[in-house]
């Protein structure tokens, strides 16, 4: 479901962000990282991407 408003749950829902996920897979694996913060507009998938990582 594209408009649902509740976060995506599942990678293959995330539309476009291999990019960032893959960024973000990256930093979280890599031991000098010490603070990750996600931003940008509201209601553009940042819960999303952040809890498909964990």
């Amino acid at each position: 479901m594209l408009f649902d408003p509740k976060p995506k749950t599942r990678k293959v829902d995330l539309f476009n962000f291999e990019k960032e996920f893959n960024r973000l897979s990256y930093l979280i694996n890599d031991p000098l990282t010490r603070l990750i913060v996600v931003k940008g507009l509201r209601r553009t998938g940042k819960t999303s991407l952040s809890t498909n990582i964990a």
